[in-house]
């Protein structure tokens, strides 16, 4: 309410940045998949998850969706989240597998 009040009244208000990781992405996916249905993606979908890309501590991870939320672990932000297609390219499998996880 009170970030209301001050839009109404042309006050403004910078907040802290908000970042959402690769395991939250993939958890709300997987939470929205099974309450819709759609059969967009599943917990077997390959995914590539990136973060800090561009920086010396850059991490890029190739792996299925389901590992993303609870074993990949992708540091600190800025994360990005790539969900591949039903068939890839062979060149993109030689990528996700140059990257694949590790368990």
């Amino acid at each position: 309410m009170k970030i209301l009040v001050n839009l109404f009244i042309d006050k403004k208000i910078y907040e802290p940045p908000r970042y959402m990781t690769c395991s939250v992405a993939a958890e709300q996916l997987l939470e929205a998949e099974e309450k819709i249905g759609k059969g967009a993606y599943s917990k077997d979908t390959l995914c590539f998850g990136m973060s800090r890309v561009g920086s010396k501590d850059q991490k890029v991870v190739a792996s299925k969706m389901d590992d993303f939320v609870d074993k990949i672990d992708m540091g600190p932000p800025l994360h990005s989240f790539v969900i591949c297609a039903e068939h890839i390219h062979e060149i993109e499998q030689e990528m996700f597998d140059f990257y694949k996880f590790e368990k």
